[in-house]
């Protein structure tokens, strides 16, 4: 009996370290058992801040059988990165007029208050006046707060 008890421990022990064995060489069925940790990944950075600046509230006059037939309303703001609100806001007065004479040269092309491919066209323009205005980069959307007819 004793005998068969050591043997039974001879085979557990060495069954326990040829299992150590290839847990610590990365070798054999037992490898992958144990996987190495891997180090924390950086955070990632917080998304930048964004401020919104009033631009003002435009009406234009569209022209129709040589008369004002109606007039179109609009709110327009713009979205800037917080660093740089102080820089745009300095040249506020800049926009405001180019904003006014691009508005006058779109507005009785595409003047419809509803239609989704107008607004786009205001927009993209006026994207445009304001990145030659202050600079690309500087503004980072035009904001239509409303479009309405009057």
């Amino acid at each position: 009996m004793k005998r068969v008890l050591i043997v039974v421990l001879l085979i557990a022990l060495v069954a326990g370290a040829a299992a150590a064995a290839s847990i610590f060489l990365h070798v054999g069925p037992l490898a992958d058992l144990v996987q190495p940790k891997e180090p924390p990944k950086p955070a990632a950075p917080s998304p930048p801040v964004h401020a919104e600046i009033t631009v003002g509230s435009f009406v234009i006059p569209v022209i129709q059988d040589h008369a004002i037939g109606r007039m179109l309303g609009m709110d327009i703001a713009l979205d800037v990165l917080a660093p740089d609100q102080p820089k745009v806001e300095a040249q506020l007065p800049r926009i405001m007029n180019a904003f006014t004479l691009a508005l006058y040269e779109i507005v009785p092309v595409h003047s419809d208050s509803h239609s989704a491919a107008d607004k786009r066209a205001i927009h993209d323009r006026l994207l445009a006046t304001g990145e030659r205005v202050v600079g690309k980069g500087l503004i980072q959307d035009v904001v239509l707060k409303s479009v309405y007819d009057r």
